[in-house]
């Protein structure tokens, strides 16, 4: 999130980190900032900005993936266990398409399942709405995909380069030093 703040956001609003105040935190810890009125904004992902909206009173500025959207939950696993436990890697991989699938093909009880695992962080509260609710509407404003498509990868491509503008990468990384589709590939063929 921090790359995509300042090497997306900031750069397109013509500021840069020199602007701005930063103060890493928690989602739950940035949300009791802002009720508090101890900062000024917040960069959230859901369903925390969700939460923000529905119990402060604030207004959503920009939602960086309507703009610029990028795989924001990528599965990473080490080459040891690749090598070692090919089996549970493609174990995890079917796991993670089988709970993908279900989210979309089964929203509302998805929320169900889903809402205890955020809405129980101290200072998260959504006031009058159920966290139910709040996993509704967060799972409602985004796409779900166990595959990584060919904009994913282009978005991966250019975070890299942002990754590496914003001096955390010494060097380019080639995507297909890091990325290996050949899970993906299998699970795809198997689901025909």
């Amino acid at each position: 999130m921090h790359n995509v703040l300042k090497g997306v956001v900031l750069k397109n609003a013509g500021l840069s980190d020199r602007d701005l105040e930063f103060v890493y935190t928690s989602p739950a810890t940035a949300l009791a900032s802002l009720r508090a009125g101890r900062v000024d904004a917040a960069f959230l992902f859901e369903p925390y900005d969700t939460i923000a909206r529905l119990s402060l009173p604030v207004t959503e500025l920009h939602e960086v993936g309507k703009s610029w959207p990028f795989p924001c939950m990528v599965l990473i696993v080490p080459g040891k266990l690749i090598a070692e436990k090919p089996e549970v890697v493609r174990k995890t991989l079917a796991s993670v398409k089988q709970s993908v699938e279900f989210m979309k093909a089964k929203p509302q009880e998805a929320s169900r399942l889903l809402a205890p695992a955020f809405m129980h962080e101290d200072g998260l509260d959504a006031g009058a709405v159920s966290a139910d609710e709040v996993m509704r509407k967060s799972l409602a404003t985004q796409v779900f995909d166990w595959r990584l498509s060919p904009a994913d990868l282009k978005r991966m491509e250019e975070l890299s380069a942002i990754m590496k503008d914003l001096g955390l990468l010494k060097r380019d990384v080639p995507l297909s030093s890091v990325v290996d589709l050949r899970w993906q590939r299998q699970l795809e063929q198997t689901s025909r």
